[in-house]
């Protein structure tokens, strides 16, 4: 038998904090987006034991950058995750997506970029090239992963900084970058709200559960969320909206361990939670909110996830079609990291994320039964494309 070759791995990264989009043309779209949203959710909850931070439309972003260079049955099955296996248009409802992202005339921040970077040696088809730059804005910048990995390395993580204002620093951890990489598709996507009335610090600090810095608690004052009861759930939902009801901060307090409000919510109970008949039946919260003071900072491998969602062909070295890329087809998906950091205090909130897919080992699981029931939920909503921007799992004392 002859001596078996290393296969070059197709690496993706990117840099996710905040999307909206527009409009009811990306129904599928969005509803993809909102069902991935729910299945990450679920699945880190129960791989992780205290808090849960993710962006799923910046994963989508990449993941359709990686489509373009993607054949029969491994586009198919990254088509079916981002756009529920709706082939036409997609390309073009990223395109909006992220016109919408960059829209400047708004009262937050919201912003987003793309870049990939190729190794130069590599003879990238003009088509995959002409329809990233078409629809996602993204140019290929030509790098020298075989003599340059690390400086490289350094190089997409001061690029990611600069997008995301300092926020997320190391967007591709120490060895994700090696000779073998042959493209890292990036996104940034950068956001910052500000709430629209005042709120009052606390003066009382409080330890957070399980980690050694402290929390502070800030106070929302009356009227400015609706509120309301969920008794399938056992939770408490509390619900503001912002610029017109363009914007929806939703957050889910369990009333008992918690476990009934994890498994029970979908994304069908929180569509209903947007429709105005719901709305109408939430009452004024008239009691002052207190809310925790945190900054939230979490980092995953996503591979073995995306694998269980349906898109398992992309990371399987003899499976993998990326014959779309270049005339070299050997090429496939290894591992997906995601970084995101969200802060969130009496001023507003500021969301930042990064996912990287490199040859990086899965990380073992932890555990899955939660230990605290101190925590809750909380949804970051565009109403514009009916999609969750930013959501996940806080622990609080």
């Amino acid at each position: 038998m002859g001596k078996k070759h290393s296969v070059p791995k197709l690496c993706v990264y990117l840099a996710p904090v905040c999307v909206i989009g527009q409009g009811s043309i990306m129904n599928s779209l969005t509803r993809a987006i909102n069902i991935l949203a729910f299945n990450l959710l679920k699945k880190l909850c129960e791989e992780n034991l205290e808090n849960v931070i993710f962006s799923p439309p910046s994963i989508s972003l990449v993941l359709a950058m990686v489509l373009q260079g993607a054949k029969n049955d491994t586009a198919i099955q990254i088509t079916q995750l981002i756009s529920l296996g709706n082939f036409r248009n997609t390309d073009m409802n990223f395109s909006s997506l992220l016109t919408e992202m960059n829209n400047p005339h708004t009262l937050y921040l919201l912003e987003s970029a793309n870049r990939i970077f190729g190794e130069n040696a590599l003879n990238f088809l003009p088509s995959f090239k002409k329809s990233c730059e078409k629809f996602y804005n993204s140019v290929l910048e030509d790098v020298c992963f075989s003599e340059e990995a690390e400086t490289i390395r350094k190089h997409i993580n001061a690029w990611v900084a600069e997008k995301t204002e300092g926020t997320i620093f190391e967007t591709l951890p120490e060895n994700s970058v090696n000779p073998l990489s042959l493209l890292i598709f990036v996104n940034t996507i950068n956001f910052k709200l500000i709430w629209k009335n005042e709120v009052e610090p606390m003066k009382k600090i409080l330890p957070s559960h399980k980690e050694k810095n402290k929390m502070a608690k800030f106070m929302v004052k009356e009227g400015i969320f609706l509120g309301f009861y969920i008794e399938e759930l056992g939770a408490n939902v509390c619900r503001s909206t912002y610029n017109e009801k363009e914007w929806n901060i939703i957050f889910v307090f369990p009333v008992d361990d918690g476990k009934k409000m994890e498994k029970g919510l979908t994304y069908e109970i929180l569509i209903a939670w947007m429709d105005p008949e719901s709305v109408a039946l939430m009452e004024i919260l008239h009691n002052q909110l207190f809310l925790p003071k945190i900054k939230v900072e979490k980092s995953y491998n996503m591979a073995h996830i995306l694998c269980n969602l349906g898109i398992s062909n992309a990371f399987h070295e003899d499976k993998a079609d990326f014959s779309g890329l270049s005339t070299l087809k050997e090429m496939y998906l290894s591992s997906v990291f995601h970084s995101s950091s969200m802060e969130f205090n009496e001023e507003g909130i500021k969301a930042s994320a990064a996912t990287a897919a490199a040859e990086i080992p899965a990380t073992t699981k932890r555990e899955r039964e939660l230990k605290s029931q101190n925590f809750f939920l909380f949804f970051i909503w565009s109403q514009k494309i009916n999609s969750i921007l930013f959501c996940g799992r806080v622990s609080v004392p």
